[in-house]
């Protein structure tokens, strides 16, 4: 029998993350949503709530997309999106929740782990990871972009 233990544990702190995520801005407003922070900020991912959450999806199914190049299994990535109200992005979230279990259907424990650098996932931002950690990065980049969420609305709009 194939074991999924650990899958099954990285599958349920990613998405307990990213519900998290869904939970702080659910009450967010259509003006807080479009709001300029910080017209001095070089990366425009991070220059309003809208631009955080078209990134936080986008980079999910970019880690995603990782992990099928990875195994040779064919990804569609979706193109990123603006979206104009907080529930589209709750519902490309709930969608990222979705592909992500169904990338990682015929993902087992064995798969999770590599340790020499040519057995692991090379990224653009010169990063080996194997798909536990690929996976950790994830984690904590949905929960960063929380944390700079709720910042935001500390200090702009509270």
């Amino acid at each position: 029998m194939k074991k999924r233990g650990a899958v099954n544990a990285i599958l349920i702190v990613y998405k307990n993350t990213i519900e998290s995520l869904i939970r702080t801005i659910t009450e967010i407003t259509e003006k807080e949503l479009i709001q300029i922070i910080n017209n001095n900020q070089k990366d425009e991912d991070c220059c309003s709530i809208q631009n955080i959450l078209a990134h936080v999806v986008s980079s999910g199914y970019s880690y995603l997309n990782y992990i099928q190049v990875y195994r040779k299994v064919p990804f569609l990535k979706p193109e990123r999106m603006i979206r104009s109200s907080i529930q589209a992005y709750r519902e490309d979230l709930h969608e990222l929740i979705t592909q992500t279990e169904i990338v990682f259907e015929e993902i087992y424990d064995r798969d999770l782990e590599r340790f020499e650098e040519n057995e692991k996932i090379h990224t653009n931002w010169k990063q080996y990871y194997d798909i536990e950690q690929m996976m950790e990065h994830a984690i904590v980049h949905v929960m960063r972009h929380e944390l700079q969420i709720k910042n935001i609305l500390k200090n702009n709009f509270k």
